[in-house]
């Protein structure tokens, strides 16, 4: 037998006397960062973050950091676009996060509700509509102290989310629920209101601030012969009273290509289950602008698309008997950046008994006052929305480019943020500028109220995240009913995930930017630099600046300065 240190020089005093800080001017910081799928939020959900609680379980908690930034988890969770999950840095390893599917978990199982920042009343805000924008703008000013009330002009609230999207996309009662939330905030809702200028200055004068949230309510006009003829509709006009007259059809043809065109063939499909039902559109097959799932479904469920063709003439002797189309090709200005249509050899004819035009909405400009219109556009701020009218500020898709719900959700935040400022003589530019997600237009409504807790402007990309922990793990797809289940009704199409289900695909998630305490960088540093506290921070005094925790953190948190 030998004793150690009679071979080797061994010490058995503590390292604490080793204050190696000195080696080094390099220092690591913890830095939260946004994450990629964040930026391409337009709520400015914090993913990362209800990710982390998601995988806990802890759908309360989850619930409650979406609702920082969206009130309308249950609606975007099954109709957003999700552009999220194309930035999703877990694409350059597997597959997509499915971002959407969880978030729509939370709404189901999360059973947080919201309560008011301040207790006392700021000041009376009207908001007239009741779509996603309106609702929205009043949630966050509810959450403000405000006292809200939404004039609809429409006998039950939620605009375009009631009226717009069938059951078996977006149920009833999921806005319902949604609606709720909106409620416990004290907002009150008068329905059965109709819009006139007039009303407008009133309300103006009677309140301390007003939003406009009316929507595009018009329908885009082809503008050829024929189109007044019987059994030619309009897309949302239609969806929103699909249910006429019972009659037989033998053909339903649909003209457009976006999301709209898609539910409208599909709710033809299941109203005339005998009829063939048909989309056509100008943009090629896979470049429709509608969401390819929607599109794929449609396709399911026996619709069929053609591509490359734009009406010319509805042809018929007081009701529609047939379209005349033209091939055409899409094609884009690159000095506008406007999409034009050209025109090409080559015709068709389709008969048809019933056609739906749904190729966009357009602004009623005869709704709101004179002074608000230029040259046929809104005079407003596309990201704050104020006018040139004092406290009077807009959203939604009377200033939104692009016409989706979470668009508008991101738009009645910013609206209410603005109002908000305006009436505490603050700038909405300024203020919504340091509170700005990355480099789009989606603010964080929690950093305006608590503070920046991470660096909004900074993206922790796919290159600095270490991929030490992640094993290659495909995404969980949840499953739908048949196509041949789906037609017979207005069932909702896609299930949802499990607790369970929800739970594993939450724990894919790289939480880009997020610290969750895997305590790699406590483990294997190797002076014993790292302080677990909250949030972790580092020994100066023993920290040599080595950077091994900077290499091997996972999620781009700890930074050499």
């Amino acid at each position: 037998m030998f004793v150690l240190d009679e071979i080797i020089p061994v010490s058995k005093d503590t390292t604490a006397k080793l204050k190696v800080g000195q080696w080094g001017f390099k220092k690591p910081s913890y830095v939260e960062k946004i994450s990629p799928c964040m930026e391409g939020c337009p709520a400015g959900n914090d993913i990362p973050e209800f990710m982390n609680l998601v995988a806990q379980g802890l759908f309360d908690e989850a619930l409650r950091e979406v609702l920082w930034e969206n009130p309308l988890p249950g609606v975007c969770g099954r109709v957003c676009f999700h552009p999220c999950q194309s930035n999703c840095n877990r694409t350059n390893l597997d597959t997509e996060l499915q971002i959407r599917e969880v978030e729509r978990a939370i709404s189901e199982y999360g059973q947080w509700m919201p309560s008011k920042e301040k207790k006392e009343v700021r000041g009376k805000i009207a908001i007239i509509g009741s779509g996603p924008a309106g609702l929205s703008a009043a949630y966050f000013l509810g959450r403000l102290g405000y006292e809200v009330t939404i004039f609809e002009r429409y006998p039950e609230t939620g605009g375009i989310l009631r009226y717009g999207i069938p059951e078996y996309r977006l149920p009833k009662e999921v806005l319902r629920k949604e609606l709720r939330r909106i409620k416990v905030l004290g907002v009150k809702f008068h329905t059965s209101f109709e819009v006139r200028k007039e009303e407008i200055y009133r309300f103006k004068d009677k309140f301390d601030g007003l939003i406009l949230a009316i929507g595009a309510s018009l329908p885009r006009r082809l503008n050829l012969k024929g189109e007044d003829l019987e059994g030619v509709k309009y897309g949302l006009f239609w969806l929103f009273n699909p249910f006429g007259e019972e009659v037989t059809l033998q053909k339903v043809v649909v003209i457009g290509g976006g999301d709209v065109a898609v539910d409208a063939a599909r709710v033809a499909r299941r109203l005339y289950p005998e009829a063939q039902v048909l989309m056509v559109a100008p943009e090629e097959e896979g470049e429709f602008p509608a969401q390819p799932e929607g599109l794929q479904e449609a396709q399911e469920e026996g619709v069929k698309v053609i591509g490359g063709f734009r009406p010319l003439e509805f042809l018929g002797h007081g009701k529609l008997e047939a379209i005349r189309f033209g091939k055409a090709k899409v094609r884009r200005d690159h000095e506008t950046g406007a999409y034009l249509i050209e025109d090409l050899k080559g015709e068709m004819l389709e008969k048809a008994q019933l056609a739906i035009i749904a190729i966009g909405q357009i602004p009623d400009f005869t709704l709101i006052p004179q002074e608000l219109i230029e040259d046929g556009k809104l005079k407003a701020d596309p990201w704050t929305g104020e006018t040139v009218l004092e406290k009077c500020f807009v959203a939604g898709d009377f200033i939104n480019k692009r016409a989706t719900v979470v668009d508008a959700v991101s738009s009645g935040k910013r609206a209410a943020i603005s109002l908000h400022c305006s009436l505490t003589g603050d700038s909405p530019k300024e203020v919504l500028s340091k509170i700005r997600v990355g480099r789009g237009f989606a603010v964080s409504y929690r950093a305006f109220v608590t503070g920046n807790s991470k660096r909004l402007g900074q993206v922790a990309e796919f290159s600095e995240i270490s991929r030490l922990i992640f094993a290659e793990e495909p995404s969980h797809i949840p499953k739908k009913l048949k196509p041949q289940v789906r037609i017979k009704s207005f069932k909702e199409v896609k299930e949802r995930y499990s607790q369970k289900e929800a739970v594993k695909e939450a724990q894919r998630c790289f939480n880009c930017g997020k610290c969750i305490r895997c305590d790699l960088c406590f483990l294997l540093c190797p002076d014993l630099a790292i302080l677990k506290d909250n949030p972790y921070r580092v020994n100066e005094m023993y920290c040599k600046g080595c950077g091994i925790c900077s290499a091997i953190c996972p999620r781009s948190v700890i930074e050499l300065r």
